[in-house]
């Protein structure tokens, strides 16, 4: 499990990132030096009114890592809205 402010921080180091928080879930898209682009979606399982945290703290649970490489963030978002609007 981990949290928004925790994915944030293990992917500073790459060279393009970019998080969405899409109702319940987060979308989170990683470049690496490579150029090679990943998605991971995320579901909370934690809300405000149970821990009295933000959402950059409450805990999430990995729902889906994308398998295919995308040509930039901006594409493995799309990707990753699409999975949650199935």
């Amino acid at each position: 499990m981990t949290t928004m402010e925790k994915l944030e921080l293990e992917s500073s180091g790459m060279c393009y990132n970019a998080m969405v928080k899409f109702g319940e879930n987060i979308i989170i898209a990683v470049t690496n030096f490579k150029g090679e682009t990943l998605c991971g979606v995320y579901e909370f399982i934690e809300t405000k009114e149970e821990t009295g945290m933000g959402d950059i703290e409450l805990r999430l649970s990995l729902i889906k890592v994308s398998e295919e490489v995308f040509e930039d963030t901006g594409h493995a978002i799309k990707w990753g809205l699409e999975f949650l609007n199935k």
